[in-house]
């Protein structure tokens, strides 16, 4: 499926906070998004679970991303 702007009854707004947590190589992040406006009769938010993980650590020497 997918979303476009336009299709949307209203002007969308929201707030999604975002918690993560990161261990050796590995993300863990949880995010709910809320809804503030008139779309909130149609749904009542959106949850989002993302996992990462750190590829490729050794290529590279720099310390500009730390």
């Amino acid at each position: 499926t997918y979303r476009f702007l336009n299709d949307q009854i209203g002007s969308p707004l929201y707030i999604a906070p975002l918690v993560g947590l990161k261990k050796s190589n590995f993300y863990f992040g949880y995010s709910y998004q809320i809804i503030l406006n008139e779309i909130l009769g149609f749904s009542t938010g959106t949850h989002v679970v993302t996992l990462g993980v750190d590829l490729f650590q050794g290529l590279s020497n720099c310390r500009c991303t730390y």
